[in-house]
């Protein structure tokens, strides 16, 4: 599955994320009806493990085979599989090389983190959509980025960090094709909400860093 880089890899201290898990459609009480996905590997651009580059700050991460905690009789639990994450709920195709303004664009995410005014519009546990903003260039030479896409108006908080990036997407369907995540927020009004986030341009080399992911085998069940 694609995520930002800086969630599944800490390239300050050079070490993945510990507990990394993956729980699709989760319910407000922490309900898991498609299963838990633990991660297993992580494939990334050299730039962003190295360097913390964030024209690279993305990920694909592969993840165990499924599981859902089952209650016995006696109250004791054990992990039953469910099978591989996108036999269960699907997947998105991939696009690359799409210039911006040249298209219309979707972000998702799971916002929960302050606004610069200090305001907590979001809980974390709602999926919010950004769509129909227009998207452009942009850079942040602080952090390495030179060949950024940001997307405005857009007022996603930190904690949507990950969340994807669909060109042509489908409301009824849920289908499109990923060509971003959910990289850096921006206030570039310097008022009291972020109006943009951005996500490092999906090119050729993004391409190849997927393909060999894809080319990994989905593990067993994680013990």
């Amino acid at each position: 599955m694609a995520t930002a880089g800086h969630c599944a890899y800490d390239s300050r201290q050079a070490k993945p994320a510990e507990y990394w898990i993956f729980v699709p459609n989760p319910g407000p009480n922490g309900e898991t009806p498609d299963g838990i996905y633990v991660g297993a590997a992580i494939t990334m651009h050299e730039d962003w493990a190295g360097k913390g580059d964030y024209d690279f700050d993305y990920a694909f991460v592969t993840v165990h085979r499924g599981f859902v905690w089952d209650q016995a009789k006696d109250g004791t639990y054990s992990m039953k599989d469910v099978g591989r994450l996108q036999d269960n709920v699907g997947g998105q195709g991939l696009e690359v090389n799409r210039k911006p303004a040249a298209y219309v664009v979707a972000a998702f995410g799971f916002p929960a983190g302050a606004q610069p005014d200090g305001t907590r519009p979001f809980d974390g546990k709602t999926l919010r959509t950004c769509q129909g903003g227009v998207t452009y260039w942009t850079a942040a030479p602080a952090l390495d980025l030179q060949k950024g896409v940001r997307l405005q108006p857009c007022d996603f908080s930190p904690g949507a960090s990950g969340g994807p990036w669909l060109v042509d997407y489908d409301a009824t369907r849920r289908l499109g094709d990923l060509n971003g995540v959910n990289s850096l927020t921006w206030n570039r009004d310097a008022k009291g909400a972020y109006d943009a986030v951005s996500s490092p341009y999906f090119d050729t080399t993004t391409g190849e860093v997927y393909r060999r992911a894809a080319a990994l085998t989905t593990p067993g069940n994680v013990t």
